[in-house]
């Protein structure tokens, strides 16, 4: 039987069919626009560094690492990045030298990295993996009892009301609401210390 990891009986996930379109992240790296996606996200990410004197961060997901490097950097040195496409490793490896960017997969990992981080960063990343239960066991695995992590993902019944029965992307598999991610969130181990709703992008004035 197929796990449902939380989310309601009626649920069809998609099928794994995403690509990354390679020639249009470019174009939005290179227009800075990757900054204002997730925002918000590392805005809290920040504001927590910043409060609780984090040392040590890992982006998991980083993509091009604009907002870990313009807002995160600048208050703690200690950064990590990980991708799964080698693209934009290599971007951030050109881009950021002498900073530890490397190419992993969350859901077949090979990485090792000898650390434990205090935050950790996993934005809009667990609704795109066939097994969310892998990034889960990813953090823990860089992550100790003290450690801070930030998982953003879509609110499915907010985007798309409550009979919403299907992701409407492509690109993701499924879709959390926020009561089945809280659920599903501590039923794998984690205690939730603050759950909020944000803005997916920065407006650009």
């Amino acid at each position: 039987m197929e796990k449902n990891y939380f989310i309601k009986n009626g649920y069809i996930p998609n099928k794994i069919t995403e690509n990354v379109n390679i020639q249009e992240w470019e174009g939005l790296c290179l227009s800075q626009k990757t900054y204002y996606y997730q925002y918000y996200t590392y805005l809290i990410c920040r504001n927590l560094t910043k409060k609780f004197k984090l040392k040590s961060v890992l982006d998991v997901g980083c993509r091009d690492a604009n907002k870990l490097m313009k807002l995160i950097y600048p208050i703690c040195n200690d950064v990590y990045g990980i991708d799964k496409e080698k693209y934009f490793i290599d971007l951030c490896k050109k881009k950021y030298k002498n900073h530890n960017f490397f190419v992993d997969d969350v859901e077949n990992p090979k990485l090792k990295i000898n650390k434990k981080f205090e935050l950790i960063i996993c934005s809009d990343i667990i609704e795109h993996l066939a097994n969310p239960d892998n990034l889960l066991d990813y953090v823990k695995k860089y992550s100790n009892n003290n450690s801070v992590v930030v998982f953003s993902t879509p609110e499915r019944d907010l985007r798309y009301g409550e009979s919403c029965n299907k992701p409407k992307l492509e690109g993701h598999i499924r879709e959390w609401n926020s009561t089945e991610f809280k659920n599903y969130l501590e039923y794998m181990g984690f205690k939730i210390i603050y759950q909020k709703f944000i803005y997916n992008s920065k407006i650009r004035l």
